[in-house]
């Protein structure tokens, strides 16, 4: 982590730009639609500053330049003075098309737009996933390679823009099986809620609830619904190009913080 100056000016404007990890796939309600860690930080931001407004442009399968391109101009419209950049794991992903010199590029100019208009920005490097896949360490060490050069530029863009920036990399929370989706990729519910009260606590120094990686056993409600959710998600994203899909847009928080 960057520093642990907690911010000293309320947050009037919450917007989160970014992939699937902040659209919030793995963590689905039992009525289907995506909760998310940006959603929980909202809902603790509102609470430290009734009446925040907060839009959530991420978008699931999306690459670096696909958040500079289609999210950063409505993202500066917003005129947030918080932003969170969370994106490069699709990149990572994409082993014949991988550009990390370009991917850093992407990442910094997305970033220094934010900081010229005055927003304070939060990063996160992406969490180790591939402890938690099948099969020998080699096996993904292309994988492992990939995600670390990502999280090299993640490091050096939050120091060179005085972002607030949580290393998930080295986070040894992440590692705990309770924090995953069905998936293996993506957070669950317990692991949405760890990475927002890790932001919570570094912009508030505090949160409402305690969390520890061990957390509660996962419901066979919640299991159903991961796997409703991520079926529902592979059918709708087959063939679909990118990018195609709408961010999910502004939502209203309700006087305790809740997503309506």
């Amino acid at each position: 982590m960057l520093g642990m100056v907690y911010s000293t000016q309320p947050v009037r404007r919450f917007v989160a730009l970014g992939d699937s990890l902040t659209e919030g796939v793995g963590d689905p309600r039992l009525d289907g639609t995506l909760r998310g860690w940006a959603d929980v930080l909202a809902g603790e931001l509102d609470h430290a500053w009734p009446g925040l407004r907060y839009d959530n442009l991420a978008v699931r399968g999306w690459h670096a330049r696909h958040v500079l391109r289609h999210q950063l101009e409505q993202a500066l419209r917003l005129e947030p003075d918080l932003a969170s950049v969370m994106v490069g794991a699709n990149d990572a992903f994409d082993r014949h098309g991988f550009d990390g010199a370009e991917v850093g590029r992407v990442l910094r100019r997305t970033v220094a737009a934010l900081r010229d208009t005055g927003a304070r920005v939060v990063m996160a490097t992406l969490p180790d996933i591939t402890r938690r896949w099948p099969g020998p360490a080699r096996l993904h060490q292309e994988t492992r390679s990939r995600f670390e050069l990502v999280n090299d530029h993640v490091r050096t863009i939050a120091a060179e823009h005085d972002a607030i920036m949580h290393d998930l990399w080295h986070d040894e929370r992440t590692h705990s099986s309770r924090m995953w989706s069905i998936d293996r990729v993506h957070p669950g519910t317990h692991g949405h809620t760890g990475i927002a009260h890790s932001f919570a606590e570094l912009l508030l120094g505090s949160t409402r609830s305690p969390w520890t990686p061990a957390g509660p056993a996962v419901t066979a409600a919640q299991r159903l619904a991961e796997i409703r959710s991520l079926c529902t998600i592979l059918r709708a994203d087959r063939g679909r190009p990118l990018p195609a899909q709408l961010p999910r847009g502004p939502w209203n928080l309700s006087p305790t913080g809740t997503q309506q």
